[in-house]
């Protein structure tokens, strides 16, 4: 009769393990690994294969052109669209160091910008207890996350406290993106909530 047993494993080893109790043997080759997994998710039906060719395709015709655009053609010092298009025929990289005051914190007076980085501090402070149970005193560090929404709206509207007030038609750029997200978000939990506990 063939021995079965696996040849690395001897007599007194497998006895040393009671019934039910003995480590499993690592998967083949043939169902493990990543070419397993390209063979079955990217090939493992002529649907498959053919999508996946068309997405090789797709890549293979689109990422040289974008890096050619983005990096290669494109034009890195200059003033204005005029000066890019006598360098370049790619992206102009240019506006991004004369403007990145601009994409961050859009409008706000530049002499009030210490209230937007405060302001995103105190955003990762607010989320400390809420992303980590080993914060210390997190009961009272969850009352400031609760708290946060009225201190950030004081500190970038401003009008009272002796802050000069801020038209929030001023806000813009990368600030305005992440007071969206965080408002967002911060509004539509409870709601759902609710709305789960009410159906």
């Amino acid at each position: 009769m063939a021995n079965t047993q696996n040849p690395d494993m001897t007599p007194g080893l497998v006895n040393a393990y009671e019934p039910g109790e003995h480590p499993d043997w690592p998967a083949p080759s043939s169902v493990k690994g990543p070419v397993h997994w390209i063979k079955t998710n990217l090939f493992g039906s002529v649907t498959n294969t053919l999508l996946t060719l068309l997405t090789i395709y797709l890549l293979y015709k689109i990422i040289p052109a974008m890096v050619d655009w983005m990096f290669i053609d494109a034009a890195y010092t200059g003033t204005s669209r005029k000066d890019c298009e006598a360098q370049a025929s790619g992206a102009c990289w240019a506006f991004i160091g004369t403007r990145l005051q601009l994409f961050i914190y859009g409008f706000y007076p530049e002499a009030e910008r210490w209230r937007v980085n405060l302001t995103a501090i105190l955003l990762f402070v607010a989320l400390a207890p809420v992303l980590y149970d080993n914060v210390p005193h997190r009961g009272k560090a969850l009352i400031f996350t609760v708290l946060y929404p009225l201190i950030a709206g004081v500190l970038l509207v401003g009008g009272i406290f002796g802050l000069e007030y801020v038209a929030t038609d001023q806000f813009g750029g990368l600030m305005l993106n992440v007071i969206i997200g965080v408002t967002g978000i911060a509004f539509s939990l409870p709601i759902g909530i609710c709305l789960a506990l009410g159906r």
